[in-house]
């Protein structure tokens, strides 16, 4: 089993059912985990104001077997980490940017409900990352300059 895996949560996508998938690279599929509709649970669990994920076409989770990491390279282990989610987010802002979609990264969601809804405990996976990916919504970003 490889040590970072990718799991899409499908709401508004051309040519896929809604649902929950997971990304098989080898085969270079997605391959459904969970049918159906998730936008109500991935709002609810998602703590923020800057993004609605259930509004997105997508949203992307980006899983970690962390205990096995911490495990096999001891304190550097959150170093690692820290590396391999980033360099997983840097490559998908990056494909976004190319394909010209948005896409916006978040950490403020309850992973352990993520975990559960797509039953990643027994593969020791943990969920550390989500991120939006849809169409990009023109207009203003709500940051009020003057508080700055």
């Amino acid at each position: 089993m490889d040590l970072a895996r990718s799991y899409v949560f499908v709401n508004h996508v051309t040519g896929l059912e809604p649902g929950a998938y997971v990304h098989v690279p080898e085969a270079g599929a997605l391959v459904r985990v969970l049918a159906g509709p998730h936008g109500s649970f991935l709002q609810e669990n998602y703590f923020l104001r800057n993004y609605n994920p259930e509004q997105a076409g997508a949203v992307i989770v980006t899983t970690l077997r962390a205990t096995a990491l911490l495990d096999a390279a001891g304190d550097r282990g959150y170093r690692l980490a820290g590396a391999v989610v980033g360099a997983a987010a840097q490559a998908l802002y990056t494909a976004c940017a190319a394909l010209g979609i948005g896409c916006g990264a978040a950490l403020g969601f309850d992973n352990v409900s993520f975990a559960e809804r797509l039953r990643l405990t027994p593969a020791g996976e943990s969920p550390l990352l989500i991120t939006m990916v849809g169409n990009e919504l023109r207009g203003p970003a709500g940051y009020r300059y003057e508080l700055a």
